[in-house]
């Protein structure tokens, strides 16, 4: 049997020494609005299905990695396999849930390429659940692209794919170069970042490493 563990972060907030009530004019309470009776959406919570201790600390310093950045992930399911059937031929596959998004990840072994492949599909749920259709046409005409997801168009060529590479990279703990994208200079990758995610990149830069140069 898998076993599912469970990272929520909750943020309460709590108001004390409530003032005391205050009249209100007759002829402005057709003007306050109704009571809101909506009920507040539960925390999101990722939860990752598997009995294996490694690929729970892999997963675990994935999500810490987002939380280091700041960027809030929605509700993910994270499934490990150890073939390639469940992610149609692909090393992993992102798609959006009704409870938010499901990550499967046909890899049980741990390694760079799988800790940089985890970000990237954790990118994308990020991306499908924060950024609005405005942010992702400014990241694609900043790409020089056409398009943030088309199916007839390559891969690498994709809005959604770039972005979610780019994020993996700014959220690694070692700088690496996404050497698919045209311009992954130190700058560009930086740029681009800092365009989707408002923020700077947390990637440890090699000090020696020059715009242009691949990433040791």
């Amino acid at each position: 049997m898998k076993k599912a563990s469970t990272f929520a972060l909750t943020v309460a907030v709590v108001l004390t020494g409530t003032p005391p009530a205050q009249s209100t004019p007759e002829n402005q309470l057709a003007a306050m609005p109704p009571t809101s009776t909506a009920v507040p959406a539960p925390p999101a919570e990722q939860v990752i299905h598997t009995d294996n201790a490694e690929l729970e600390a892999l997963s675990a310093w994935a999500l810490g990695r987002f939380a280091e950045a700041g960027l809030d992930l929605p509700s993910i399911d994270l499934y490990f396999y150890s073939n390639n059937k469940p992610c149609k031929g692909y090393s992993a596959l992102h798609r959006r849930s009704e409870a938010g998004s499901q990550i499967d990840v046909c890899s049980v072994t741990r390694t760079p390429k799988l800790e940089a492949t985890i970000l990237h599909e954790m990118a994308h749920a990020w991306a499908a659940h924060t950024l609005t259709d405005t942010q992702r046409q400014a990241f694609v005409e900043l790409q020089g692209l056409d398009t943030w997801h088309h199916k007839e168009t390559s891969w690498n060529e994709r809005g959604t794919e770039q972005a979610a590479e780019i994020i993996a990279w700014g959220l690694g703990e070692t700088s690496w170069s996404p050497r698919w994208i045209p311009n992954n200079d130190l700058a560009s990758l930086t740029t681009a970042y800092q365009h989707l995610t408002g923020a700077n990149p947390i990637t440890n830069t090699t000090p020696q490493w020059q715009p242009g140069e691949p990433v040791s």
